[in-house]
């Protein structure tokens, strides 16, 4: 588990100071390694962010859930990801979630989305 702690830790850090690729290369190797470990496509959708591609943070957001369901990090990834991609009501469905188990950041983008409904 310690490596699996260490290339994240590399591929967010890698990504912070824009080195994207390489990000991606690191997190990758947590999914080809321990694919049964939700942190490598935690870290995807993180890196993904970063970039703005919103259909892969969605992707890796949803392989995420399925292994830690009910982890308000995620959620907000999921439910940012889809009002990013358009699909506002189900975005906000994810984020109402992570509200619901006390998460600061679903709670703050929740409020925007919703306005950007009204």
């Amino acid at each position: 588990m310690e490596e699996v702690k260490n290339l994240y830790r590399t591929a967010l850090e890698l990504a912070k100071n824009g080195s994207y690729d390489l990000a991606i290369q690191y997190a990758k190797k947590i999914t080809d390694s321990y694919p049964d470990i939700f942190l490598g496509y935690f870290c995807l959708a993180a890196i993904y962010g970063y970039i703005e591609n919103w259909n892969q943070v969605y992707l890796n957001a949803i392989k995420a859930d399925e292994l830690d369901p009910n982890n308000p990090a995620i959620l907000n990834h999921l439910g940012v990801s889809l009002c990013q991609l358009g699909k506002i009501r189900e975005g906000v469905f994810y984020l109402q979630r992570g509200t619901g188990l006390g998460d600061r950041d679903c709670y703050n983008n929740l409020g925007y989305w919703i306005r950007k409904l009204s």
